[in-house]
């Protein structure tokens, strides 16, 4: 699980950010290209799919890069959806090997892995044990205030 690799599920989630943001501008940069792929594959509304994808797949990366950790967790599923279609639409169903049989898979397995964390999508801290009035966790430090905190909180 996710929880029990934090660097790993940082890295995994800054990857597939990344690829994600780069395959979704490539809806829109590649319009033609893309319109056609998705014409050929017999999709209603062909136009309107591949720059609904796009949306998702350039919001969905940026939100694995920059997003809290209930956002990220968010666009991993979104985004592991659309790795479902690629793989049965494309994949499957055109025999498309590269991306649809190769990285799609793995991609899914990444937002499914990153969705289904406890640690919230790789965030360095589990949000059950922080306190938000101290920089101790609840696992870690004293669990003390410091008097500032005290102070700000306790009015």
């Amino acid at each position: 699980m996710p929880s029990d690799h934090p660097r790993l599920a940082r890295a995994v989630r800054i990857a597939a950010g990344v690829i994600f943001v780069l395959a979704g501008a490539g809806k829109f940069v590649m319009h033609g290209a893309e319109l056609d792929a998705f014409r050929r594959y017999g999709l209603p509304v062909p136009g309107a799919l591949v720059l609904m994808i796009g949306v998702v797949e350039v919001s969905g990366g940026l939100a694995l890069l920059f997003g809290g950790a209930v956002v990220r967790r968010l666009a991993a599923l979104f985004l592991a959806s659309t790795m479902v279609g690629a793989i049965v639409v494309s994949g499957i169903g055109e025999g498309e090997v590269v991306p649809s049989l190769t990285l799609a898979p793995v991609l899914l397995v990444a937002m499914v892995w990153l969705a289904w964390s406890p640690r919230r999508a790789g965030s360095d801290v589990h949000p059950v044990n922080v306190d938000p009035l101290t920089s101790d966790s609840a696992a870690g430090g004293g669990g003390e205030r410091s008097a500032a905190a005290r102070a700000s909180h306790d009015g």
